[in-house]
């Protein structure tokens, strides 16, 4: 259920509503609860102020507040429930929001001070965790204030990211700014309420952290504290130092954030004779703040070291390369495990066993663990349960404490994360291990010894550690062979009932009564009618395997479009649906939507093909190859000539839409290369334009931003130093610039582009993945491949696109209704277009019949085909 769907209870309205007086009303939304004077105040941002309380202590604070505010006709809202009271205290609240029990919206600054005065006294005993955004009231440990707006003023970008607004001296919008740190608008007289005289500064001012370490970087921030790199400057010693914010993730009985790494400090101590923590070194406290200074200790994480080390990610390995990492696994895990059996023979359950919390030496193939905050002692410590998904059996899930058995099934889990990308489809599949360990073998000739040892770890509560080390140790590398970029031949499976059984479950999980759920979507479904993650996507997969849409579908999705706000792009909104409307042959219906999205202010703000104007001027050409009528060709001429007149010149090439910082998106959806493949198009419909040449240095400026890593060719989804994420995928990545590159190769005959998709054809020949879908996984990688197969006649392309295929059968998930896939990363079931069943499908429907690729192209342009014909 989307948490925006959540029906809270009434157990923290029940303390509220007997205080209130006559006419006053209760107005709950799925997280805020507002207390609503009969006639509202219309002010719309000034001081506010901030309660913090614990869960302990709600059921008292909350009338004390509605009094206070009350007598003072002043409007209020508070956390809806326990439940959501809990995700502001939680680790994983926002750093800026952590905290904000009750906000309270004086009406003047004269009530606001005297609030403030009332509420410390009342409050004068309650605690709660620092609100970071605000500044404290006096010393009281739960009244904090900060200017903001009262009224949701937010404007969109074109991906459809809300920004809160207030307004300036000049009555113009500037951002309400929500940081980890006290901030005032710069037109804003800050009085300092509460404030001691500012101290005359000393001579000498020590910039040390408890005295005697020197923070160098920040590693990792959360609500309930930072993790820091620092060093000892009596030795130079290189520390790591964390941070605990109390009163973050408390529980009614007290337990919380610091109580937890006090519990870590004395784990650490414990093992400070052996090799499997860091050393605890010291402890000290700064302000408010609790700090634990621990040994760094060298190496990487096992995360980073297995994205580069995993070899089923690099087709063309060599067999002493895959021997290699193999046997380099084994070394990882015969000394993991021997670490987590004496963690059992102390006593002490690690609970929170997972590849980012696991330091390996990749010199001596020798790990550490990290992160004790989910460890417990038995005996000793309170129950606790924290989990990374993709690491924990489906019994966990049901209790409160992690039991040594966990620590087990999670050892199979890391040791089959150094084989294969996807571990978070363990928590949704049970049969994955299985196919992921039979296909391995398969293609690489993977030890039976290393199979067994898994096996037992994830089968077994209690197997014998002994008996997988001497496995690990004792494996046959005699069957391991080479991991071929381009195999000599691929299985060709029967992909009909795949394809029918997928569409099965959709018209079985079909429900179009449902208001917000008409299938089953996706984390980032926000417009239903979208293409990439609403129901929109899901017709328009339906359109492309069966050729036509069920009525009522479509019927659905134009009411929809017809009313309500919707973004104007070709992912996300209108254009999208005027692109669906018109593959399905409604095209009044399709004009009438286009002209909607061109009315959008959104649609001029963003160039790019998957949500901006680029996006718009591609749907016109469809609608012109569709209708042959000449009006729609003239609108995407127009659009042509604005990327002319507005694209940006680089050394490389041109680009688009230059933040601040000089930054601009990659790609096929969010970069040049989208921008090139609807000129390339527009280059046939009006060959007098100048088209051609632009869409080359649109994608020349893409191909300059790629970057190599062990023989691949990856993508960052932009240009900022800070991004260091390369993808090979299509909606962001390799792909999506190959597939643009490969259709100007074959209209153009530049030995360049040739040389370009040679030179990154081991980089999408992928089977192993994280994911299956289509914008960011195995599917997007088929498309292109297949693309690269019939428009080059190189059936070299055709046998990995069937290797492809049998990659996305590891995600493949039979349910009674039919076939089902998992959304993206995520542990959930999605039928979206983006990253859900109906992208994966459009793949293996292709592949099957060896159809074109009718997703966002217009290929016919590029054949000698009359408008009016497609």
């Amino acid at each position: 259920m989307p948490f925006d769907k959540y029906t809270p209870k009434d157990t923290y309205c029940d303390h509220v509503r007997p205080c209130l007086p006559p006419l006053w009303r209760l107005v709950k939304d799925h997280f805020w609860t507002y207390v609503a004077a009969p006639v509202q105040k219309q002010i719309t941002q000034g001081w506010k102020i901030h309660i913090s309380c614990t869960l302990k202590d709600a059921a008292s604070v909350l009338p004390a507040v509605t009094d206070i505010c009350a007598a003072r006709a002043t409007e209020f809202k508070f956390a809806s429930d326990e439940f959501i009271h809990r995700k502001l205290l939680s680790k994983s609240a926002a750093r800026q929001s952590g905290g904000k029990f009750i906000t309270i919206y004086p009406q003047t600054v004269e009530v606001f001070e005297e609030l403030l005065e009332a509420l410390y006294h009342a409050l004068r005993d309650v605690r709660g965790p620092y609100i970071l955004s605000d500044r404290q009231y006096k010393d009281s440990g739960a009244v904090f204030y900060r200017y903001g707006g009262f009224r949701s003023f937010t404007v969109q970008d074109a991906m459809g990211k809300e920004t809160s607004m207030i307004l300036d001296a000049s009555f113009a919008y500037i951002e309400d700014q929500r940081l980890p740190h006290f901030n005032v608008p710069a037109f804003i007289e800050d009085k300092q309420w509460g404030q001691a005289p500012p101290q005359q500064e000393e001579e000498e001012h020590d910039t040390l952290f408890g005295q005697q370490y020197e923070v160098e970087s920040v590693l990792k921030f959360s609500n309930a504290g930072g993790v820091y790199a620092g060093r000892r400057i009596s030795d130079n010693l290189a520390v790591v130092i964390k941070e605990a914010r109390p009163f973050v993730d408390a529980e009614v009985d007290g337990i919380d954030s610091l109580s937890r790494l006090q519990k870590e400090q004395r784990i650490l101590m414990s093992l400070e004779d052996t090799a499997i923590a860091p050393k605890a070194l010291g402890w000290f406290v700064e302000w408010e703040h609790t700090f634990l200074v621990q040994e760094k200790i060298a190496g990487e994480t096992l995360r980073s070291y297995s994205l580069y080390s995993t070899r089923a990610l690099y087709p063309g390995s060599t067999r002493q390369e895959v021997e290699q990492w193999i046997s380099r696994a084994a070394d990882i895990g015969i000394d993991l495990i021997g670490k987590v059996r004496e963690l059992h023979r102390r006593g002490i359950v690690f609970g929170d066993l997972s590849t980012n919390n696991i330091i390996v030496d990749a010199e001596t193939m020798t790990v550490r663990l990290i992160d004790f905050e989910g460890a417990y002692e038995s005996g000793l410590d309170h129950p606790i349960n924290i989990y990374t998904p993709g690491f924990r059996s489906k019994a966990r899930r049901e209790r409160t404490c992690a039991k040594p058995e966990d620590d087990i099934y999670a050892l199979g889990c890391v040791l089959l994360s150094l084989l294969s990308p996807s571990s978070l489809a363990l928590d949704v599949m049970d049969h994955y291990a299985e196919r992921a360990l039979h296909a391995l073998e398969q293609d690489i000739g993977l030890p039976a010894a290393f199979v067994d040892c898994l096996q037992r770890l994830l089968q077994q509560a209690d197997p014998d550690l002994d008996a997988c080390i001497a496995l690990l140790r004792g494996m046959d590398m005699s069957s391991i062979r080479a991991f071929d970029v381009a195999p000599e031949q691929t299985q060709m499976r029967d992909l009909a009932p795949v394809v029918q059984g997928a569409m099965a479950y959709m018209r079985q999980s079909m429900d179009l009564s449902h208001a917000w759920r008409p299938f089953p979507l996706d984390a980032h479904s926000k417009d239903l009618i979208a293409l990439d993650h609403g129901a929109g996507g899901i017709a328009l997969a339906w359109q492309q395997v069966e050729g036509t849409v069920p009525d009522g579908l479509m019927d659905w999705l134009e009411r929809l479009g017809r009313s309500g706000n919707h973004l104007p792009g070709l992912l996300n909104g209108l254009c999208g649906l005027a692109w669906l409307q018109c593959s399905v042959g409604r095209l009044a219906e399709a004009a009438s939507t286009l002209r909607r999205a061109s009315g959008l202010p959104l649609l001029y703000q963003d160039m790019t093909l998957g949500y901006g104007y680029a996006g718009f001027g591609l749907t016109c050409l469809k609608l012109w190859q569709a209708t042959a009528e000449e009006r729609y060709l003239r609108e995407a001429e127009r659009v042509g000539k604005a990327l002319q007149a507005t694209a940006i010149a680089r050394d490389a090439g041109i680009c688009w839409g230059e933040d601040a910082q000089g930054v601009v998106g990659t790609g096929l959806h969010r970069g040049g290369s989208g921008i090139a493949l609807f000129l390339l198009y527009l280059h046939h419909a009006a060959p007098q334009g100048g088209y051609l040449q632009t869409a080359r240095d649109a994608l020349d400026f893409d191909i300059a931003c790629g970057r190599s890593l062990q023989g691949m060719l990856g993508f960052a989804e932009d240009t900022a130093e800070s991004s260091t994420i390369l993808y090979p995928y299509l909606g962001m990545g390799t792909a999506g610039v190959a597939s643009v590159a490969l259709r100007l190769f074959k209209v153009t005959g530049d030995g360049r582009y040739g040389t370009f998709l040679d030179s990154v054809k081991a980089t999408v020949a992928q089977k192993y993945t994280a994911s299956c879908d289509l914008f960011l996984g195995l599917a997007g990688l088929g498309h292109y491949l297949l693309d690269a197969a019939q428009m080059l006649g190189d059936e070299s392309y055709r046998r990995l696109a069937w290797r492809a295929a049998q990659g996305l059968a590891l995600f493949e998930m039979d349910k009674e209704s039919g076939i089902c896939f998992p959304a993206g990363t995520s542990t959930k079931i999605s039928c979206t277009f983006g990253n859900g069943g109906a992208g994966v499908i459009t793949f293996l429907d292709r592949l099957a019949h060896d159809k074109g690729n009718g997703l966002f192209t217009l290929d016919a342009l590029l054949e000698p085909v009359s408008p009016g014909q497609a």
